[in-house]
């Protein structure tokens, strides 16, 4: 990451050991969670303890002067700098499935940071360390905005914590734009001739990023149970206690749920959400996603699937079966890993198994 000497140290000083400290104290809770599932929890833990160390290291060398601040210290500003793109990006990427499991393969996101590291080791540059950031930086920064036009759709499976999951999945897309443009900007003046000595880049840079991070938290306190989600998906729903007039009103939406998903047959569309229901029924969404989860004990996206797949195994058992992509759409399946997947978790065998099973016993 690019250095210079700062013209306003009390105030950079200032906002860049503040975005550190609240940064800090996000990694501490997500770090000591005891999450049902630790590994998105971990490595969204460990990149706000990257932005925080990373905020901390940028502010030394630049107060200090690169050339009287710590070698080390130099030395992993850049190297840290490439390794958070990565890890928001693995984070969002784990979330979005209904069952996160890391693969050995996600390493190689880790690449460009291992071979920063190396050069800066061995002092030999065989490429420019601020163009890979910035390379970095364009890569992670355009991958999370592609997730974001999936909207909240793609975090469903969170039931009623899949806004705030979108929520923060725009602040960490915004957190990597901001640091973009404040790179480009740096080595653009630099590369001018400019010392910086009296920009605002880095100040613009923290300030945006305390805001994004700041309207995320706030949007948290709204609904402090949904501090829950930065723990990571639950796999299962336990059962809590409640009272008679409680249970009856669960069973009372559930019935309001079902008969309009299965008069509107609202499973055959793709796009259908917890939202877009609980909004025909005139229910709040919480309400909905927590009926569903105390009374059939699975997610609302569970659910659904349920009644996709009973619609496909309806299609695949006619007289004149249509072909599987087509009956994968017409029962509400985007994909066909998505359909063969929940099929097969529900009926145990696969949709062209089942065909042939239905054909076979026709013929007996």
């Amino acid at each position: 990451m690019t250095c210079y000497h700062s013209p306003m140290p009390d105030l950079f000083d200032n906002i860049g050991y503040t975005f550190a400290f609240i940064c800090g104290l996000l990694a501490v809770h997500l770090l000591m969670s005891r999450a049902s599932n630790r590994v998105p929890a971990w490595i969204l833990g460990s990149t706000f303890a990257l932005l925080a160390v990373h905020a901390i290291f940028i502010t030394i060398v630049i107060t200090q002067g690169r050339s009287n601040a710590p070698t080390l210290i130099v030395m992993l500003v850049p190297v840290l700098a490439l390794c958070i793109g990565p890890l928001f990006y693995s984070y969002f990427r784990l979330i979005a499935e209904p069952t996160p499991r890391f693969s050995v393969t996600q390493l190689i996101h880790c690449l460009p940071a291992l071979l920063v590291s190396i050069e800066l080791g061995i002092q030999k540059f065989w490429i420019d360390i601020d163009l890979v950031i910035v390379m970095s930086l364009l890569t992670y920064a355009t991958l999370l905005s592609v997730r974001t036009r999936l909207g909240r759709r793609q975090f469903e499976h969170l039931d009623a914590h899949a806004n705030i999951a979108f929520q923060w999945l725009k602040a960490a897309t915004g957190i990597l734009w901001v640091s973009l443009i404040s790179e480009v900007l740096i080595n653009v003046n630099l590369a001018q001739g400019g010392a910086l000595k009296q920009s605002p880049i880095l100040i613009f840079d923290w300030i945006g990023k305390l805001m994004l991070i700041a309207l995320a938290i706030l949007q948290l306190l709204r609904q402090p149970t949904q501090f829950s989600w930065l723990l990571g998906p639950n796999k299962s729903f336990r059962q809590t206690a409640i009272n008679d007039q409680q249970s009856q009103q669960f069973k009372h939406t559930v019935a309001q749920f079902e008969d309009f998903v299965t008069n509107q047959q609202a499973y055959t569309d793709a796009s259908t959400s917890l939202k877009s229901i609980a909004k025909q029924l005139n229910i709040p969404i919480r309400q909905l996603s927590s009926a569903i989860n105390h009374v059939y004990q699975e997610s609302f996206s569970k659910r659904m699937n349920r009644f996709r797949v009973a619609h496909a195994k309806q299609l695949l058992a006619e007289p004149s079966p249509a072909k599987l992509i087509a009956v994968m759409y017409d029962s509400g399946f985007r994909t066909k890993s998505s359909f063969n997947k929940e099929f097969q978790a529900i009926e145990g065998i696969s949709p062209s198994e089942y065909r042939r099973q239905v054909m076979s016993n026709k013929q007996v």
